[in-house]
């Protein structure tokens, strides 16, 4: 589960229907945005999430452990911050982070840049991951994603993507390294090595 400023505001952190949230919640945050007249937009969000009563589910510890290391599983949430900049409608450049809520100690870190043309489009993403021990993720993991698009008719287009030099994966176990893997194929979002 990945806890960053797109769910920030979210009523339901977690993806899918399988599971809901449990107790009650107080998403709080801070959102700035400032249009150009050429139609460029700069847009920053820091905000935290607070358990107010009920069960956290994120806590929980489950089969898959899906909430643990989330930035969730406490009481205070870490603290999530994005910074968007798209000096035209082409060209975006953005960053994401979420950090400790004690220390300030970055536990996520992505930083894309995206190209959208007229039938086409491309994106790279660095992304720098904190240890998630309870998942099964031993160390700190990085690496860039890339990926591209192609329109070629009205109903019919192309996508591919692929990761490059993914570090600190090497000593975990082979099934932590292929459950990332099926987050990527059905995310997007992760890096992979494909093992």
């Amino acid at each position: 589960m990945v806890f960053d400023t797109s769910n920030l505001f979210s009523v339901d952190k977690f993806s899918g229907y399988d599971r809901v949230e449990g107790g009650g919640r107080a998403n709080v945050g801070v959102q700035a945005t400032t249009q150009f007249d050429k139609g460029g937009a700069v847009k920053v969000l820091f905000g935290q999430s607070y358990q107010l009563f009920g069960m956290n589910s994120y806590a929980v510890q489950d089969s898959i452990n899906t909430g643990l290391d989330s930035g969730l599983d406490k009481p205070r949430s870490d603290y999530v911050a994005s910074v968007a900049y798209s000096p035209n409608s082409t060209y975006t450049f953005s960053v994401r982070s979420r950090m400790d809520e004690q220390t300030w100690n970055i536990q996520r870190f992505e930083a894309e840049g995206r190209a959208n043309f007229n039938r086409w489009s491309i994106s790279m993403m660095y992304g720098n991951y904190a240890p998630q021990p309870e998942l099964g993720y031993l160390t700190r993991r990085e690496g860039i994603l890339t990926t591209g698009s192609i329109k070629v008719a009205t109903k019919l287009g192309g996508h591919g993507l692929g990761a490059l030099g993914p570090r600190g994966q090497q000593d975990q176990p082979v099934c932590a390294r292929r459950r990332l893997c099926r987050r990527l194929l059905r995310a997007g979002g992760e890096l992979c090595n494909f093992v």
